[in-house]
């Protein structure tokens, strides 16, 4: 579903979609960050690890291009802006993001990536 509209909260590095009567989902840009759609994120093909980006707190949002009718692409602090979100995927983060969080903290415990300790969720 589209959002009737986007919201940036750069204070709290939040992302608000609006939706239709008083709906809203709450989805953290360093959730975004992690979750990326890109190849660089998701891995280049079967088998193959993506990228696991660090110090994701200190990360915002800096720019949000609508693509087409079905998702926008985010440009992020760190400087990756490959990645495009569609609409189905932000509600599917929005739904899923505890969920989401700890498979990316567990994805970098099984490299061998510490835990920061953070829940960037609460």
């Amino acid at each position: 579903m589209r959002p009737t509209r986007i919201e940036y909260r750069s204070a709290e590095r939040v992302l608000i979609l609006h939706g239709p009567g008083s709906r809203e989902d709450f989805i953290p840009a360093a959730l975004l960050r992690v979750c990326s759609p890109s190849a660089e994120v998701q891995g280049h093909g079967p088998g193959a690890p993506g990228v696991l980006p660090d110090h994701v707190d200190e990360i915002g949002i800096v720019a949000m291009d609508s693509v087409g009718t079905y998702a926008i692409k985010l440009h992020f602090s760190d400087g990756h802006r490959t990645g495009i979100f569609s609409w189905d995927y932000l509600a599917d983060l929005a739904l899923h993001k505890n969920q989401r969080w700890e498979d990316y903290l567990n994805a970098r415990a099984e490299r061998g990536i510490p835990k920061d300790g953070k829940n960037l969720l609460e």
